[in-house]
């Protein structure tokens, strides 16, 4: 028996959402799960210097980016030179594919953020994932981030 494949999400945002007036809440892992892939300093160095481009190109404007050793999570907003969501995250793992050799898994999850109170509980949830996992004992310890200020 072979390993049983995920269904696939769709992301098909409704047409009355204005992605550029929303935030995201999007994960996006590994193929490999498990192993310590994206915080390679090589790897991670590459990610985030990727997501500043994207921000300074005015394409992207996360609230938080984290890299764990195995998946990302971001609160992201796309900004109105985008692509909007189903495509920006396209491109981005295409292009981080072929630049750092990472083999995601197809698709990602997503979640549009609705209230103050989940976009507190997800920034929260992001910020002690490294804790949760072992990796540091402070959040703040982790390197592997972009936080607005």
């Amino acid at each position: 028996m072979g390993s049983k494949r995920r269904n696939w999400l769709r992301h098909g945002v409704p047409t009355f959402v204005d992605q550029t007036e929303e935030l995201f809440f999007i994960t996006v892992c590994c193929q490999e799960r498990g192993a310590s892939i994206l915080t390679e300093p090589k790897t991670g160095e590459l990610i985030l210097e990727s997501v500043q481009n994207r921000i300074e190109r005015q394409l992207w404007s996360p609230f938080v980016f984290m890299i764990m050793p195995d998946h990302i999570h971001t609160i992201v907003r796309f900004r109105p030179r985008s692509r909007g969501m189903v495509s920006e995250m396209k491109t981005w793992k295409s292009w981080m594919a072929k630049t750092a050799s990472i083999r995601w898994q197809d698709g990602f999850f997503d979640h549009r953020i609705r209230s103050r109170e989940s976009l507190s509980e997800k920034i929260e949830y992001i910020l002690q994932n490294p804790v949760r996992a072992g990796l540091v004992e402070c959040a703040e310890d982790w390197r592997w981030k972009l936080v607005e200020e």
